[in-house]
């Protein structure tokens, strides 16, 4: 089989666990290693390092939802060795309030820190991964609609068989959100504008999206 070094770039609480968990039991994957490896964090641009601890295995991954904000050297380095990328995106709005509940630091400006930080700038995201990375992308609406046909599209990508997915997304998002944020006018415009422009740039409506 020809080796495959698989990368989600994954999105805080947009299924990459669900998806993780269930590649882990696919027949040809061989892979042991953690599920969110922080190597190129850690060690900047060693190419050599990072191709000695995944090139033991037939089939690796790195899901890790931080892989996103790697700088532009390190991922011109993931490029290299990467064979298949994927994404996936959720609602703005459900990622941050389900994000809100998951993590146990709540900063009083959680909203704006994160709209800062782009984590709801999607195409923003997307453009800048898509010049270093032939990226598939995927809408976490998908997994929700039909978790079996969402596994199928990732396999068929991977050039791997189908699997029966076993591992349920509410086991993997287990820390559902109980406290609902409350967004300002300026945030909803905001975040709406960007899910415009993240419809728009991937041809799909996502009008659904959006808070009025």
């Amino acid at each position: 089989m020809k080796r495959i070094h698989y990368v989600h770039f994954g999105n805080q609480r947009s299924g990459s666990t669900w998806l993780y968990h269930n590649l882990m039991k696919h027949p040809a994957v061989d892979y042991r290693g953690e599920k969110e490896s922080q190597f190129l964090f850690e060690h900047s641009q060693d190419i050599i390092g990072y191709n000695k601890r995944f090139s033991e295995f037939e089939i690796s991954m790195n899901f890790n939802p931080l892989n996103w904000a790697l700088d532009s050297a390190q991922l011109s380095i993931l490029s290299k060795v990467a064979t298949h990328c994927s994404i996936c995106f959720r609602n703005p709005y459900d990622m941050l309030d389900s994000w809100y509940n998951f993590v146990d630091i709540r900063p009083n400006n959680f909203v704006d820190r994160y709209i800062e930080l782009n984590f709801v700038n999607y195409t923003k995201t997307l453009t800048r991964l898509d010049s270093y990375v032939d990226l598939a992308v995927l809408v976490f609406d998908d997994l929700e609609a039909d978790p079996q046909r969402f596994l199928n599209t990732v396999t068929q990508n991977l050039g791997l068989t189908n699997i029966e997915h076993t591992y349920n997304i509410s086991i993997a998002n287990k820390k559902k959100s109980n406290d609902h944020l409350l967004y300002t006018d300026a945030q909803i415009k905001t975040i709406n504008s960007g899910i415009d422009d993240f419809s728009a740039h991937i041809h799909r409506d996502l009008s659904h999206w959006k808070k009025k």
